[in-house]
C-alpha cells in the first residue's frame, strides 16, 4: 500500500507541477496574444487616424476650391448690389433736389404774383343754388374799396391792400 501511496503522491505532484507548468505556459501565451492584440489595435487606430486624417484634407482642399469660387461670386453681387443702390440713392437725391428748386421757384413766383395782385385776392366758385356764380374775396388788410365800369363793360374794383 506505501507504493500506492508513494504512486498517488507522485501523481498528485506530477499533476502540480504539470498545472503550474500549463498556467504558466497559457499565462505567458495569453500575455503574447494580448501584447499582440494591443499592438494590432495600436496599428489599426493609427492607420484609422491617418486615413480620416487624409479624408479630412481631401474634403477641406474640395470645400476650398468649391467655396472660394461661390465667396467671389457672391462679393461681386453684393458689390454690384450695392452699386446700384447707390446709385439710386444718388438719383433719388437729385431728383429731389430737382423738385425742391421747382417749388422754391414756384413760391418766388407766388410771391411775385401776391405782390402785383394785391397780396391775396381768391377766386372762390359759388355752390348750390349759386353754382356759376363767382365771388372775389379781398384781403383782411383792404382798404377805401370802390367799384368801377369799364369801358369795355367790365366791374373793376379799387382797393388798398396794407
Amino acid at each position: 500500500m506505501s507504493g500506492i501511496s508513494d504512486l498517488a503522491k507522485a501523481f498528485e505532484e506530477n499533476s502540480k507541477q504539470q498545472a503550474q507548468h500549463t498556467e504558466t505556459h497559457v499565462k505567458a501565451e495569453f500575455q503574447k496574444l494580448n501584447a499582440a492584440i494591443s499592438a494590432e489595435l495600436n496599428s489599426s487606430v493609427k492607420s484609422i487616424n491617418s486615413a480620416i486624417q487624409d479624408v479630412t484634407q481631401q474634403h477641406q482642399q474640395r470645400l476650398k476650391t468649391l467655396y472660394q469660387p461661390v465667396m467671389k461670386r457672391l462679393w461681386i453681387g453684393l458689390s454690384f448690389i450695392a452699386l446700384i443702390c447707390a446709385g439710386l440713392i444718388g438719383a433719388t437725391y437729385w431728383y429731389l433736389n430737382q423738385q425742391l428748386d421747382e417749388i422754391q421757384a414756384n413760391e418766388q413766383s407766388l410771391a411775385v404774383l401776391n405782390s402785383k395782385t394785391g397780396k391775396g385776392i381768391v377766386v372762390m366758385p359759388g355752390t348750390g343754388e349759386e353754382k356759376g356764380t363767382y365771388y372775389i374775396q379781398l384781403p383782411k388788410s383792404a382798404s377805401n374799396v370802390e367799384t368801377y365800369q369799364s369801358r369795355s363793360s367790365h366791374l373793376l374794383v379799387k382797393y388798398q391792400a396794407k
